[in-house]
């Protein structure tokens, strides 16, 4: 799988092609003297420029194949959708207490009789 991109990173220059070359965030920080969440903005402002650059349990990789980026692809839905999930009880309790024009605060630990 080819991928061309006008997008230029440190990051594109030592990412591997396929999972069993995924390199790890740490090992990526170390070398560009980033930390975890360093690399972790880098590689999201990447996407967001239409780099698709995957990511397993070992590190992050260029997909080798349409195989991979549709697994990934599958993988960071379903990770998008439990953050989804989380994000609309917050909603939920915000909408509550706007509804009461209470804090927040006040409505933790409230009893629902």
């Amino acid at each position: 799988m080819k991928i061309e991109t006008q997008v230029r990173s440190p990051l594109l220059e030592v990412l591997g092609t396929g999972i069993e070359n995924a390199t790890a965030g740490r090992e990526l920080g170390d070398n560009f003297g980033m930390n975890g969440a360093e690399v972790r903005k880098e590689v999201h402002k990447l996407r967001r420029a239409g780099v698709p650059i995957c990511a397993c349990y070992t590190g992050y990789f260029m997909p080798k194949s349409d195989g991979e980026l549709e697994i990934f692809r599958r993988q960071f839905a379903k990770r998008i959708a439990e953050t989804q999930a989380a994000y609309a009880i917050f909603e939920k309790y915000a909408t509550e207490a706007q509804s009461r024009q209470t804090p927040m605060a006040a409505t933790i630990g409230e009893s629902t009789n």
